[in-house]
C-alpha cells in the first residue's frame, strides 16, 4: 500500500512538471509576441520621426530660398529709381534706398516707408516692423534682364534720378502717357522706300504691319512699352527686340519713330519714319490701305 501510495505521488508530480512546462512555452510564445509588437511600434515611430525630420527639412529650405530671392532682390533694387505708364494711361514712379520706399502714381501724393517684396507684391509699411501697411501692389523684377513691372502692365524704366526724388521721375511720365492715350486703339502707318508700315496698339499688344508693292504682307506682335524718350518692343518672354526713339507733332496727327540703338530685328534698318493717323475707314483693310500709299509715292 505505501509503495502503490508513493508511485501514486510521482504520477502526480510528473503530471504537475509536464502543465508547467506547457504554461512556460505559451509565457515564451506570449512574450515574444509583445516584444514583435513593441519592435514594430518602435520602426513605425522612427518612420513618422524621419517623416517629420523629412517635411521640417523642406520646409526650412523653401524658407531659406525664399530668403536668399528676397535679399538678392532688395540687393539689385536698392539705390534705384524706376519710372513709367501702362496702357491704361496709369503712371507710376517707384524708388529703393535701403530699407526705404518711394511711390508715386495717378491717385496719391508720394508713399514713403518701409519696404519688403515676397509672392510678387511689394508692400510698404508706415513702421520697421512692418505692422501698418501704407501700400500694396503687383511688382515682379527680373535681375538678369534688370526688368521690373509694376501691377502687372507697367514696364518700368530706371531712371538716372535719385531713389528718394520720385515727383520728379513722376513728372516726367507725364509725356509718354499722353502718347500712350494717342496711340491706343487706333492705326498709324508710313511709307519706306516702296514699302508701307503701319503700326496698331490695342491694350499691350503692338502688331506692326509691312506690306511690299507685290502684295506680300508681313505681321510682327509685340508687347510695347513706353517711357519720356523711347517706344520698346518685347516679344513674349519680354526680351526686348526694337527700341525707338518717339516724337509726337504738335497737333498729335504724327508720330515719328527714330532707331534709338541697333537691335536684332531687321526692322531696325528704318532710321526715322514719321507715321500718320488713319481713319476708321482706312483701317478696316489695313492691307489695301498701306498698298494705296505705296501707289501713291511711286506717282509723286
Amino acid at each position: 500500500m505505501k509503495k502503490a501510495f508513493i508511485t501514486f505521488l510521482a504520477v502526480i508530480s510528473a503530471m504537475i512538471m509536464f502543465t508547467a512546462c506547457g504554461s512556460n512555452g505559451s509565457s515564451d510564445n506570449s512574450n515574444g509576441s509583445d516584444i514583435n509588437d513593441s519592435s514594430a511600434d518602435t520602426a513605425s515611430d522612427i518612420s513618422a520621426q524621419d517623416t517629420t525630420v523629412s517635411e521640417t527639412e523642406k520646409a526650412s529650405a523653401a524658407t531659406s530660398g525664399s530668403d536668399t530671392a528676397e535679399k538678392s532682390l532688395s540687393s539689385a533694387l536698392d539705390g534705384t529709381l524706376w519710372a513709367g505708364t501702362d496702357y491704361r494711361a496709369n503712371r507710376y514712379a517707384v524708388g529703393f534706398n535701403g530699407n526705404q520706399a518711394y511711390f508715386a502714381d495717378n491717385d496719391t501724393s508720394v508713399t514713403e516707408g518701409y519696404w519688403a517684396v515676397n509672392d510678387d507684391t511689394l508692400r510698404i509699411y508706415r513702421d520697421e516692423a512692418n505692422t501698418e501697411k501704407l501700400l500694396e501692389i503687383p511688382l515682379s523684377y527680373d535681375i538678369q534682364k534688370n526688368m521690373l513691372i509694376l501691377n502687372e502692365f507697367a514696364v518700368m524704366t530706371q531712371t538716372d534720378i535719385a531713389p528718394d526724388q520720385v515727383q520728379e521721375a513722376f513728372e516726367q511720365t507725364s509725356e509718354a502717357c499722353e502718347a500712350a492715350k494717342l496711340l491706343q486703339d487706333s492705326y498709324w502707318s508710313a511709307y519706306n522706300d516702296g514699302s508701307a508700315k503701319a503700326i496698331h496698339i490695342s491694350d499691350v499688344s503692338l502688331e506692326l504691319i509691312t506690306v511690299k508693292s507685290d502684295g506680300s504682307a508681313d505681321t510682327a506682335d509685340y508687347i510695347w512699352s513706353i517711357d519720356k524718350d523711347n517706344l520698346c518692343l518685347y516679344d513674349d518672354n519680354y526680351a526686348l527686340k526694337l527700341t525707338y526713339r518717339w516724337q509726337v507733332s504738335d497737333n498729335g496727327s504724327k508720330i515719328t519713330l527714330s532707331d534709338a540703338d541697333e537691335q536684332d530685328d531687321s526692322d531696325a534698318a528704318d532710321t526715322s519714319l514719321e507715321y500718320t493717323a488713319l481713319t476708321e475707314e482706312q483701317s478696316k483693310d489695313i492691307v489695301n490701305c498701306l498698298l494705296g500709299i505705296i501707289a501713291d509715292n511711286k506717282n509723286k
